[in-house]
């Protein structure tokens, strides 16, 4: 017997076992199929309810001889393209890779050797599959690829084959992959996390083997919730000191900005990092998505998922991940200015450097209320980025900025930059906000526009 069920995704392509076919079909259609059986005598008995017809009907398929068996799957086939094509759940690692990657041309040429030398991944009969797009949902420059493999198991002394099919949809121009992960469909951990190292290596100049699913840190997963079309979150899974992980269910439909104003929600989200959320990716229908931040993994349960979501949030997980340098606070680089270059005990050093943390949040926060914390959090660790980075930026209007004196001196100490300098990067920094302080996505652009102008690469920091 074949394995009923194929968890295929991006590479489905208009393949479909007869299982999955029988579970799309409506009732009508299933009772038209019966009648079929019925009258060619393939069975006398009749099911116990109608959420059992299909499993019924495969049974018969299953024992029929192959000249039945076909007249039988046209039967399936004909009313099957009369549905709409099912949906599916959803399961993926991200990763996200750096190096360059390559042009399309050339991706089809080193895919087409590794298929000639796949006994190196040590897997019997293993087989790849992979598909290119110049475009595709909106997306430029698009690989999916399909590993296949057997898998026997024995029954009361019946074979049983699973295929084992294991998807990668490689975003090219934003240097993201998803790796499908369905339990049991997929193939074992050990072997997809060889397949995208391998695959990565294929169509990027990225010559590492120890790829790792991304980290989307508690400021990341904040600013995905406000990006300007994200949809509003329905849950938000917060740790509490390492110690417990307190999940906060959503009922309402509230933007985020209105749901942290409740005491409920307020006191977690003010006090503890998030490290999971779920957010609805529809505008029409309800699709909700998990996003594990420390796993790098995305997810739905819901059976009615579609390739175009999927890539419509990737858009937006590609903002997070193109400007995640404005996402790290820096404070391990200053601190290790501040050992090599002050003269004061170790213990001072480190209450300097965290005085000085805290008196930039204090001016930020005093120049423009933010209720959500992130746009201030990126203005902070934009300014920090600066001064580790040497960017001397410099606003174009007057900003009154006033700042404790001796904080502008350390900051000044520490970084080697003279003490206007450092109140020029945060005036330039905070002008920007004053443009852009409803708009996240704007507000991370426009940063990174002026910090490029006075820099011309942003090395990478993310530490993904």
């Amino acid at each position: 017997m074949s394995m009923k069920e194929r968890k295929l995704f991006f590479t489905r392509n208009g393949e479909y076992t007869v299982w999955e076919m029988l579970n799309a079909l409506t009732d009508t259609y299933l009772e038209e199929l019966y009648e079929f059986a019925l009258t060619k005598r393939w069975t006398e008995l009749y099911p116990k309810s109608n959420d059992e017809f299909p499993s019924f009907l495969f049974n018969i398929f299953e024992e029929l001889d192959e000249l039945n068996n076909n007249n039988f799957l046209t039967q399936i086939q004909d009313r099957f393209y009369m549905v709409p094509p099912p949906r599916s759940d959803f399961n993926a690692i991200v990763f996200h890779y750096y190096g360059t990657s390559l042009d399309l041309g050339s991706v089809e040429v080193k895919l087409d050797e590794l298929k000639r030398n796949l006994v190196t991944f040590g897997i019997d009969g293993l087989q790849l599959e992979f598909f290119i797009y110049s475009e595709i949902n909106g997306h430029k420059n698009v690989v999916d690829l399909r590993f296949t493999s057997e898998k026997s198991s024995y029954y009361k002394k019946n074979e049983n084959i699973q295929f084992l099919n294991t998807e990668i949809r490689i975003y090219l121009n934003s240097k993201i992959a998803l790796l499908t992960n369905f339990s049991q469909y997929t193939h074992s951990d050990k072997d997809k996390y060889n397949f995208i190292n391998n695959i990565i290596r294929n169509v990027s100049s990225y010559s590492g083997t120890d790829l790792k699913p991304i980290h989307l840190s508690d400021q990341s997963l904040r600013e995905l919730l406000l990006l300007e079309d994200t949809q509003i979150p329905s849950r938000l899974k917060f740790e509490v000191e390492g110690r417990l992980k307190v999940n906060i269910d959503i009922n309402q439909k509230a933007a985020l900005q209105d749901l942290i104003y409740q005491d409920e929600i307020k006191y977690f989200y003010d006090k503890f990092p998030l490290s999971t959320i779920k957010v609805n990716i529809s505008d029409t229908e309800i699709k909700p998505m998990t996003v594990d931040g420390l796993e790098g993994k995305i997810m739905t349960r819901v059976s009615n998922v579609e390739v175009l979501d999927i890539d419509n949030f990737i858009k937006k997980l590609s903002i997070l991940l193109e400007y995640d340098y404005l996402n790290q606070n820096y404070q391990k680089n200053i601190q290790d200015f501040a050992d090599n270059r002050l003269t004061t005990t170790k213990s001072q050093k480190d209450i300097i450097v965290q005085t000085c943390y805290a008196e930039v949040e204090r001016v930020i926060k005093k120049h423009y209320e933010d209720v959500t914390g992130v746009f201030v959090k990126v203005i902070q660790n934009a300014f920090f980025f600066c001064l580790k980075s040497k960017i001397k930026l410099v606003p174009t209007s007057v900003i009154k900025i006033e700042m404790d004196d001796k904080a502008v001196k350390y900051l000044a100490i520490i970084t080697d930059f003279n003490p206007p300098e450092v109140i020029n990067v945060l005036g330039a920094l905070l002008e920007l906000y004053s443009l852009h302080n409803t708009d996240i996505k704007s507000l991370m652009i426009e940063i990174d526009k002026s910090l490029n102008l006075n820099q011309r690469m942003i090395p990478n920091a993310s530490g993904l």
